[in-house]
């Protein structure tokens, strides 16, 4: 009975100080909203068609820990066709402990709908799109541990969990193993 209550007690000041060192940052969507905004408008043209994505709108939490964005976008295709609609991309979070950048990883475009447009070219369009939307997040950061916040600074090499919650990410960091 002894060695079992030692054991228990030993487990909870273990399970206590370790949770005694981790350190939380919010990150809210309209920090992030901010940055996803500066990426936008994007365009790619390829055999004369056109496509545009413009005004993003970021949603957290879509689809569970992912994050959600709703962009315009705007097609020019052969013969001066002119369509405008929305398109829906889905996509993660990635963490760069070297930097402590945060980036909207591998987005992917869900759904796209566009007026006005040939049924025949959406696919183009998609994926016209899609290269677009690539070029315009890849080695970009949608947040940043703060260089002048000591402990943002020296938690960034030990992130223990990304959680992407409606309207916040919630990042945990392992203050208690940090190696700097």
């Amino acid at each position: 009975m002894y060695k079992i209550t030692l054991t228990m007690l030993l487990l909870l000041v273990v399970a206590a100080s370790s949770w005694a060192f981790d350190y939380k940052v919010e990150v809210t969507q309209d920090q992030l909203q901010q940055q996803i905004s500066k990426m936008m408008p994007v365009t790619q043209e390829k055999m004369f068609v056109t496509v545009t994505l413009s005004d993003p709108t970021l949603e957290l939490g879509i689809d569970g820990n992912k994050l959600g964005m709703f962009s315009n976008i705007a097609v020019t295709v052969p013969g001066g066709i002119k369509g405008t609609g929305r398109a829906k991309v889905i996509g993660n979070v990635s963490y760069k402990k070297e930097t402590g950048e945060f980036f909207f990883y591998k987005p992917t475009i869900a759904q796209i709908e566009v007026d006005q447009i040939p049924s025949e070219f959406h696919s183009n369009i998609k994926e016209l799109a899609q290269y677009a939307l690539n070029s315009a997040v890849r080695n970009k950061p949608i947040f940043k541990l703060s260089e002048n916040d000591p402990q943002q600074k020296m938690a960034k090499s030990m992130l223990k969990s990304v959680e992407v919650k409606p309207g916040k990410i919630l990042v945990t960091l392992d203050v208690a193993n940090n190696s700097n």
